[in-house]
């Protein structure tokens, strides 16, 4: 997956503000979604010495996007869902089935989050394109 992003410090593991990509026309009347975006800053490898104010291209490994999205999404579902029916094929009632599976699903969420943790602070993409140098002006 690639993104552009503005670098603010650079380094071996530069600090990078990614700028998001949004689907807004602008015409707030007709959305009602219009939020106000907050800043999101990364770390990424920094092979290619990007310096700060340089505009570049962050390419992030699909099987990193692909583990955080199972761990968000998936691993929660999963766990409620397994919890819920084995519970209730031991013949439990609705009640202790369902918080069966709610205690799954905070157990999924609190082990992608301690998941999440560990990797904090860690690059996850990887500078491979300075798209304007403005370090070097």
């Amino acid at each position: 997956m690639k993104q552009e992003a503005l670098v603010i410090s650079g380094g071996e593991t530069a600090r990078v503000l990614v700028m998001r990509v949004s689907a807004c026309t602008g015409d707030c009347r007709d959305c009602g979604g219009c939020a106000e975006q907050k800043p999101l800053y990364a770390s990424a490898e920094n092979p290619l010495g990007a310096g700060p104010g340089d505009y570049v291209t962050l390419e992030t490994d699909t099987g990193t996007v692909l583990l955080s999205a199972v761990l968000v999404y998936f691993l929660p579902l999963l766990c409620f869902f397994l919890l819920y029916f084995l519970v209730q094929g031991w013949g439990a009632g609705g009640v202790l089935s369902g918080l069966a599976a709610a205690a799954g699903f905070l157990a999924a969420f609190l082990l992608a989050r301690r998941i999440d943790r560990k990797r904090a602070g860690k690059p996850v993409c990887t500078i491979v394109d300075i798209k304007e140098n403005r370090s070097q002006a």
